[in-house]
């Protein structure tokens, strides 16, 4: 009995030794990763990633500005072509026009007179 429960215990540890050490193999770290050097290049590397996330943000914050900014001068551009169509359709009004007229001292013509033209003249070229 106790021979089986040494071979228990032997084949056990043995079980364990195997598992520990295949564990160990393939979680085995270099060793330049956790001296020094490596540890000051992960610092780096994790300072630039953070100056490089903090830019862009940066970037993108001023991109809204910039954006908000234009949709602004987009409205107001709108709202002075909004004045300046008025004012041509002022200009171009029938009272405004009749106005203009009598300034100019022009006067209506009672009948209009066409001029007829023979359908026979033709303009040729003599080339």
């Amino acid at each position: 009995m106790i021979d089986k429960i040494v071979g228990f215990k032997n084949k056990t540890n043995y079980f364990l030794n195997e598992i520990r050490e295949s564990t160990v193999f393939f979680l085995r770290m270099p060793g330049w990763l956790f001296g020094v050097r490596g540890r000051l290049c992960l610092v780096a590397v994790n300072l630039i990633l953070v100056v490089a996330f903090v830019l862009q943000i940066a970037a993108a914050s001023g991109t809204g500005y910039e954006l908000k900014k234009l949709e602004r001068n987009i409205e107001e551009i709108s709202f002075e072509q909004q004045k300046i169509e008025a004012q041509i359709a002022e200009v171009n009004s029938l009272a405004s026009l009749k106005s203009r007229v009598e300034s100019l001292s022009m006067v209506n013509t009672p009948r209009l007179k066409y001029l007829a033209i023979p359908v026979t003249s033709v303009a040729v070229n003599s080339r």
